[in-house]
Formats: C-alpha cells, structure tokens, sequence
C-alpha cells in the first residue's frame, strides 16, 4: 500500500473529507488531494500533524519511488530521458548560433568591452522603496488543539490547558530564524515577570510549527504570546489568556458583574476582559486612551440575566485583606460578601450550567 493509499484510508478511517483534514492542517484541499495520489509526499510541519490527527506513522524521510506503481516510475524514468535530450540539442545548437549572432552585429571582444552588471529585481522601486506586493512577514493563525484532536475555542477570552494538547502557528512572507515562546503570570504589577519558556527553530521554506500545551501546565492563570524572528523583523503575537482546572465542566465560563442579590439569586450582567494592545482591542476601535492601565472591562451594553447559586457551588473571592490571595469560601458567605459589595463593578467569573451557577471567582483587577 503506497504512502498516499495509506493517508486516504487513515483519513476515510476518521471520517474526514479531504475539505475537513484541510482545514486542520491549514492546507488548501489539493494539497491533500496530492498527498493521496502520491504525486506530492508531506514535509516538516505537515507531515508531523498529519501523524498526530490520522494516528498515522509517517516516517522522517520517504523515498518518493517507494510503493510507487511501476507505471509511474517507468513514466518518471521516460521523463528525464526526453528533457536530456532536449537538453543536449540546446547545448549543440547554442554554440554555432552564439558566434553567428556576434559576426552580423559587430559584438566586440570581450576582454576590450566593459561589463555591465545586470541589475535584478529585489523588490523595491529603483528608489530604496519596498515594493508594495513584496509579502511582508507576518501571522496567519494560531489555532489550539485537544487530545481528540479537535480545535478548541476560547471561553470569554480564556483557554483552559486541561483541555489543550497542541498549538498550531502558522505564518507568511518568509521563514523565521526561530520562535520564542514568552510566559508572564496574570496581574498588571507581574509585567517585569516575563519568562522564555522555549525558542524553537525553524526549517527553511516552513511555513507553521507545533508546539506541545503542557509547555504552559505548570501555570495556574496567566498570558503568553509569540516571538517570531525573521532577521530584519521580529513579529509579535497577540496575547493568549490561559488558566489551568483539571476538573473542567462543559458549561462555558464567562466574566459578569453581580447587579444584585437576593436570596441565593445573583442577577448579572456579562461584561468583557480586553488586553490592550490586542486584536479586539483594535477590533473595537479603542485607544490607549481608553485603557491607560493596559486593559479594560467592556460592557456594551447591560443586559441582565438571573440565575440562582447550585447548592455545591464552588465559590472564590480575593481576600482584599490579605494582598488579594484566592480563598475559596461557602455559599452563605458569599452571599454576605456580595450584599456588603453591592452597586460596587467587580468582575466574576461564572460557570453556569442549567439554570444554575455552579461556580463563580472573582476576577482580580490590577
């Protein structure tokens, strides 16, 4: 069974079209199309998470004639031995038609004649300008992946590492040198605090790396981002909100003030956390201006919804008394902490299944 028999059935085995193992490779459908005719074999970048999504063993250099049909090779072989020919008709002819060409148009011996260098397009516009069509490095996307190999979104801006496995950055205009991953705990005053987790090089004419999740697993709540160098340019990533719980729920999580209370009934109204700068920053048309400590909390507009504390609910709040450190407490004191807090924008972070808030933290806000 030839290389690209193997990559169809492995995908037909997923049940994947070659449009959806496309799009999580981030190829175009022919390039798979390719793959599975065996007239193309997949390299660096690719062939690693084609390993890992098809659970396929794709060795780290394949002979492009193995496994190939003997029509193929023979037609392969037919191939070079016409364009040698051709080849050699050029090499016979070239010579003759070369001193013919300098006899009828007086072409001067060369060691009298000055050389002239032939000027090659580099680019720019014959004034030192860059060329507006030069492709300029930059990210094309960063997309996160579980164990099941499936993408996995963001929740109000937040990626849980329980549920990651793999990251994908993919880029364009040219081939970095390396790639620096850089670290920083949650919390303006740990800004000084940024730490290089790992520097990653790149092969020449690659186009996206993979990173393993569990780089990031030993930090509780934070940021990251990358640094792609490309010589002349250094590109920076947006920054990527993480937090780690291994017991994760399905319900989503999202970041609310607490309008009121009453009884074990929390009325709320979804707010937003933006880092600045950030792409939904600009996304927003905001300034620095707007968020002069780096950040701010974005509420559109209120829009309250009522939802009642899960008997279990797990509850945190910052003990403002004690430099702000996590304190897990019970429903009824919570309930007191709240009404004590009341018309005071606090953000909370809820995960609401149901009805019902099963667990609610308090944001901290620098």
């Amino acid at each position: 069974m030839t290389l690209g028999e193997q990559i169809r059935q492995a995908r037909e085995n997923k049940n994947l079209s070659q449009e959806e193992l496309a799009d999580q490779l981030g190829v175009s459908r022919q390039a798979v199309s390719k793959w599975e005719n065996d007239t193309s074999i997949p390299q660096g970048i690719n062939r690693e998470l084609l390993s890992k999504l098809l659970e396929l063993e794709i060795g780290a250099a394949v002979d492009r004639t193995e496994d190939v049909p003997e029509s193929k090779k023979k037609s392969g072989v037919w191939r070079v031995l016409v364009w040698g020919v051709v080849v050699l008709l050029i090499i016979v002819l070239a010579v003759p038609l070369a001193v013919l060409f300098m006899r009828l148009t007086g072409w001067r011996d060369v060691n009298t004649d000055p050389i002239v260098p032939i000027q090659q397009d580099t680019g720019s516009d014959g004034n030192g300008q860059q060329d507006s069509n030069a492709e300029i490095p930059a990210i094309k996307s960063l997309q996160f992946y579980g164990e099941d190999l499936q993408i996995v979104g963001d929740v109000d801006g937040w990626y849980n590492l329980a549920q990651l496995d793999m990251i994908l950055l993919q880029w364009e205009g040219g081939t970095p040198d390396n790639i620096k991953l850089f670290y920083r705990p949650d919390g303006e005053e740990y800004n000084e605090q940024t730490e290089l987790l790992l520097t990653k090089n790149v092969l020449e004419q690659d186009t996206a790396a993979l990173f393993d999740a569990k780089v990031l697993e030993p930090y509780t709540q934070g940021h990251f981002y990358f640094e792609l160098d490309f010589r002349d340019t250094v590109v920076v990533s947006d920054t990527y909100n993480i937090y780690y719980e291994s017991e994760y729920s399905a319900a989503p999580r999202m970041m609310y003030y607490v309008i009121s209370v009453k009884d074990r009934n929390l009325t709320v109204d979804a707010v937003e956390w933006v880092d600045v700068p950030g792409s939904r920053f600009a996304e927003l048309g905001l300034d620095e201006n707007d968020a002069g400590s780096g950040f701010l909390i974005y509420n559109e507009e209120e829009k309250t919804e009522t939802y009642a504390l899960a008997e279990d609910c797990s509850c945190t709040i910052l003990d403002w008394e004690d430099s702000y450190v996590q304190k897990e407490v019970s429903v009824e004191k919570l309930l007191q902490i709240l009404a004590e807090r009341e018309g005071m924008e606090i953000p909370y972070i809820l995960t609401i299944e149901g009805n019902e808030i099963i667990s609610i933290t308090e944001q901290y806000v620098p």
